[in-house]
């Protein structure tokens, strides 16, 4: 059962098996012929997709993955009404560790969780924040998005409410 299908979202594609008679005949007929095919609907990869819904994907981490040491955007929330994307800020993805004492009610205990070390100073987690390649940055703005900056604190001072 698909949740929340939209046509759009899907592409078709089509599969084609030609048996062993047809490589060698081709277009001659057969009764034996075993060749095949088949349609169906797969779902768009995030590079397929257009405008704000490519926007909405890569925001739920749907590109590229990064590596330890990829500059990257930990980001707070986005509003497509307003175009505004709000960010902690940007930096470098420091790997996927186990987060300090005292945030223990966003994770699950005792598991890894991505670190981003940020330009400004300071640490956000990957449960903190959606967060990918810095230069995915440009797709927001190209599509009419007001980049906003908005202090660390506030997810320091979110956490303390969990």
């Amino acid at each position: 059962m698909l949740v929340d299908y939209n046509p759009d979202d899907y592409k078709t594609v089509t599969t084609q098996h030609t048996c062993g008679f047809h490589k060698i005949n081709p277009g001659k007929s057969w009764a034996g012929c075993t060749c095949s095919g088949s349609y169906g609907l797969v779902k768009k990869t995030t590079e397929e997709l257009e405008g704000d819904k490519r926007l909405a994907a890569w925001a739920k981490g749907g590109l590229r993955m990064s590596k330890v040491g990829d500059r990257v955007v930990a980001i707070r929330d986005s509003n497509p009404e307003t175009r505004i994307l709000n960010i902690y800020g940007v930096g470098v993805y420091g790997g996927d560790e186990e987060p300090p004492a005292g945030l223990e009610g966003l994770f699950f205990g005792g598991m890894p969780n991505p670190k981003i070390e940020l330009d400004g100073g300071g640490v956000v987690w990957g449960a903190q924040c959606w967060w990918g390649a810095e230069s995915q940055l440009e797709d927001y703005r190209e599509h009419g998005y007001k980049v906003v900056t908005v202090p660390l604190r506030e997810v320091v001072e979110e956490d303390q409410d969990v």
